[in-house]
């Protein structure tokens, strides 16, 4: 894990989400070695949004794959 210096968030900075998840479906498999996460969000627009796009974020995560609608993206 990286660590990084705490950076501070001020109010006149705050933006409205471009996306809200609305669900979230999480299934753990727990292993000796390892843990796999598989999830699966409800995202919809934020009507409120100018808009912006859809960013995944994460740290020492291996991607595995990801749909949209049910079909592959790449």
């Amino acid at each position: 894990m990286k660590n990084f210096a705490p950076q501070t968030i001020r109010l006149q900075d705050y933006r409205v989400p471009s996306y809200l998840v609305s669900k979230v479906e999480l299934v753990f498999d727990l292993g000796d070695d390892f843990t796999e996460v598989s999830s699966k969000l409800t995202v919809v627009k934020n009507p409120n949004s100018d808009g912006g796009p859809f960013l995944l974020d994460g740290d020492s995560l291996e991607f595995r794959s990801i749909k949209l609608n049910s079909k592959g993206l790449q």
